[in-house]
This record gives structure tokens, C-alpha cells and sequence, in this order.
């Protein structure tokens, strides 16, 4: 039998400093997908897709607590972004847990608290656009995205880095 590996088995998060453990119940991070435009010049008998940056990223959480900082996390001015962290135990198959930590910063978009109903179990989720992204896996940098300073860095490189020369950034 194959041996099972890094299974994702809790998590907790923390919002603007304060932890909701115990009240997490999803979490989705966001996909990191390619904006591409395809391009079929003269000679070429198919398109390729040509990258031209980023779709833009995406997260939402819900938790199971009418908490007031969630509630009033949104802002409809510029330069509120707010900051948060998921932190999460993965096993393997022979008990060895490896931590991960996501560490996000963004723009509270969206509050939805649900239906309320008395004696009801109700939810609050949360969802964000993103200028900053990075995931940790048993302290090693697998991505980090920073959108507003132009890096990506991926497998130790920033992917972006000679671009950002030739801009002068």
C-alpha cells in the first residue's frame, strides 16, 4: 500500500491578530491561474497562449461565530487592506505532522452572514481579493505573490525579477 502523505487535518486562523480556533469551518486558498491571450501569427498552423500576468486572486473563509471584527472588516475606502493567517497541521501516513502557514493581505470584498435563524446554526463567510500571498510548508517557501511589488517567487526565483529590472523597479 502506498503511504499516504501530507493530508490536510486541522487548521486555524487568525484575523487581525485575534484567533478563531474552534470556529473555522472552510477555508479555500486562492488559485494561482495564469492570464493568458492566445496568438496565431503568419507561419504558425496553431496558437500557443502568451501570459500576460495574473488572474486576479481570490480567498474566502467561513467561520461559525458572529464575531464584530469579521462583521466590520470590509471598507469601502483604498489602503484598508486587511491581513490574515491560516495555519495547518498536515500528516502523514506514519504520524510525522508538517506544519503550513498562508499568510494573506488584502481587500475584505464581501460579508455574507447567512440566514439567521433562532436555535439555527448559522455561518459567517468572509472573502477577500488579494495583493499578497505566501504559503510556508514546514518552513519552506513554496510562493510568494506581492502584486503591488511586482514578485513572484517560486522554487527559491523570483519569476518576475528580470522584468521588474527592465522597468526600473
Amino acid at each position: 500500500m502506498a503511504a499516504l502523505r501530507r493530508i490536510f487535518k486541522n487548521a486555524n486562523l487568525f484575523f487581525a491578530g485575534n484567533s478563531f480556533a474552534g470556529a473555522v469551518v472552510e477555508f479555500t486558498p486562492p488559485k494561482t491561474k495564469l492570464k493568458t491571450e492566445e496568438f496565431r501569427g503568419g507561419g504558425m498552423d496553431a496558437p500557443v497562449d502568451i501570459t500576460q500576468g495574473m488572474e486576479k486572486l481570490t480567498t474566502e473563509f467561513s467561520v461559525k461565530e458572529c464575531s464584530p471584527l469579521l462583521l466590520g472588516s470590509a471598507s469601502p475606502r483604498e489602503g484598508q487592506n486587511r491581513s490574515f493567517i491560516m495555519r495547518g497541521a498536515l500528516e502523514d501516513w506514519d504520524g510525522t505532522i508538517t506544519p503550513r502557514v498562508i499568510i494573506m493581505r488584502g481587500k475584505v470584498t464581501n460579508v455574507d452572514q447567512g440566514s439567521l435563524k433562532p436555535g439555527g446554526e448559522s455561518q459567517l463567510k468572509v472573502e477577500m481579493t488579494l495583493d499578497y500571498y505566501q504559503d510556508t510548508i514546514n518552513g519552506t517557501l513554496v510562493l510568494e505573490i506581492d502584486v503591488l511589488n511586482m514578485t513572484y517567487i517560486t522554487n527559491g526565483k523570483n519569476e518576475l525579477a528580470e522584468i521588474s529590472s527592465a522597468l526600473g523597479l
